[in-house]
């Protein structure tokens, strides 16, 4: 099912970014492996989290691997796109609802890579959600301690101490 969306509002007070949405679009669908989605009810499904707050989001990414999220990132970036990754939508002050293309990174990134018991620290996909993670923390008899339902997509990216 195609969708037209030349002209699709991004919110109803119309401060959205001046970006060609169709190009946009057009561009992930044709060089993503993951899902592009800028239909009406996945738009209106990812405007709020659990926070009273709600922005329509320009479209939804769900990136299949790394590649995906730096070729989404790089696209976004080209037509001047806000950029906004999303794990399952559980923050409280609506972090992750705002007009931007979110990337879901739930669905399909969120592995766990590596736990060191010694080092105590866990390398994961930021779409992992924290009951996974301990259900393979307990094979090293490790425990991670949060919500059950949190997703640590807030671990993309990296900090440099120059």
């Amino acid at each position: 099912m195609e969708y037209n969306i030349s002209n699709l509002p991004l919110n109803i007070h119309d401060k959205s970014p001046n970006v060609d949405v169709e190009k946009l679009y057009n561009e992930l669908k044709n060089k993503l492996q993951g899902e592009v989605r800028f239909d009406d009810g996945t738009r209106a499904m990812y405007a709020t989290d659990s926070s009273n707050y709600r922005q329509v989001p320009i479209g939804v990414v769900i990136p299949r691997n790394l590649q995906d999220i730096m070729i989404t990132t790089n696209i976004c970036h080209k037509y001047g796109a806000p950029l906004l990754s999303r794990g399952g939508g559980t923050s409280l002050a609506g972090q992750c609802c705002n007009v931007a293309v979110v990337m879901d990174m739930s669905k399909y990134y969120n592995k766990v890579i590596s736990i060191n018991k010694d080092l105590k620290l866990a390398s994961v996909e930021p779409g992992i959600v924290l009951d996974e993670l301990n259900k393979q923390a307990k094979k090293v008899r490790s425990d991670i301690r949060s919500g059950s339902f949190n997703t640590y997509t807030l671990y993309l990216g990296w900090y440099d101490r120059k």
